[in-house]
């Protein structure tokens, strides 16, 4: 049987000001620690002294690495157990002779997500295992290291940037330094964006909806009906605009906006993306006729810019890269 303690963390250790993105995850993380890309995986550490893996920590030091990886790929008996048991065999594959055996796992409530954590003591370090399971079949996992008893001061933290945690499943990176210079949009909330030459901005005569679309019809023209190019319809949320119970990422919005009722349409099950590094995530509807598709991109500071793309059949496809480029030089007016 599992001791599992509910754990409701309502402060943190340390304010996480600072995002890290790569091709495979995006978490969040103190300004005053330092993180490093290992291409599979990503270190973090106090201070440049303690990203080397394996160096010897001294008080007021710590070194994380933190992986996402999809659950079929780990050495696992029973990949499709429960959570906990996911645990327990990661543990046993990571005995190490000269450690006590892991604490009984304790769990954290943080922004809805369900963080597992369980300690070790060893003769000269603390350990710290935190794991995150994702909706899609993938797993967050940080296992941390400190001098021994210094763990206490960095485990919270800890926690937060686990709940923080993100898997990417797509990374597209598009060039955007021939972009046209940036269209400020006063709708509030006010912001910016470049185009790719062929490309235009649309705003709606009365609605304050704003379109880019690189053909000569509209969906704001009343007798058009299906646009000869790309038409794609932005908005810009802040997290104040969004319900409670959404978590605030880019896949947690996308989900909102997609549901069944709030959309009026059925969509695929939305996806973790990145565009040029950062969080965002999409979801498509194939209908024959037209297709949809919704993008919804991290801006910084809890706003998002969500991108709602129509085209005939096939168009999404021949203009993903124009349109991804677009939707990442959105800034949020004074973040630019």
């Amino acid at each position: 049987m599992f001791n599992i303690l509910l754990l409701v963390l309502i402060f943190v250790l340390q304010p996480l000001e600072e995002t890290f993105t790569s091709t495979t995850m995006t978490f969040d993380y103190p300004s005053n620690w330092v993180v490093e890309d290992m291409k599979v995986a990503a270190v973090l550490a106090t201070d440049e002294a303690s990203l080397e893996t394996g160096s010897p920590l001294d008080n007021a030091q710590m070194r994380a690495t933190i992986i996402t990886t999809w659950i079929e790929s780990l050495p696992l008996e029973n990949p499709n157990a429960p959570l906990q048991d996911i645990i327990v065999q990661l543990q046993t594959i990571n005995t190490v002779p000269t450690c006590d055996a892991f604490e009984p796992l304790q769990l954290a409530l943080i922004h809805q997500a369900a963080i597992y954590y369980t300690r070790q003591t060893c003769q000269t370090t603390d350990n710290l295992v935190i794991v995150k399971r994702f909706s899609h079949g993938a797993l967050g996992i940080v296992v941390a290291s400190s001098a021994a008893g210094e763990m206490p001061n960095f485990e919270a933290t800890l926690i937060q940037v686990a709940a923080s945690l993100r898997h990417i499943q797509n990374a597209f990176t598009v060039n955007t330094e021939t972009y046209s210079p940036p269209y400020i949009i006063t709708a509030p909330p006010s912001f910016s964006l470049r185009l790719p030459d062929g490309w235009r901005i649309e705003e709606h005569p009365t609605d304050r909806l704003i379109g880019v679309t690189d053909g000569n019809t509209s969906l704001f023209d009343d007798e058009a009906t299906l646009p000869d190019g790309t038409f794609s319809l932005i908005t810009v949320y802040a997290a104040d605009d969004l319900p409670t119970d959404v978590d605030t990422s880019a896949l947690d919005v996308l989900r909102w906006l997609t549901e069944e009722g709030q959309s009026g349409f059925e969509y695929t099950t939305p996806q973790s993306i990145s565009i040029n590094g950062r969080e965002a995530a999409r979801a498509d509807l194939i209908t024959g006729v037209v297709d949809l598709t919704y993008l919804v991109i991290a801006l910084g500071n809890d706003y998002y810019a969500a991108m709602n793309v129509f085209g005939v059949p096939g168009a999404f496809d021949e203009d993903a890269q124009a349109i991804y480029g677009i939707l990442s030089t959105i800034q949020i007016a004074g973040n630019q």
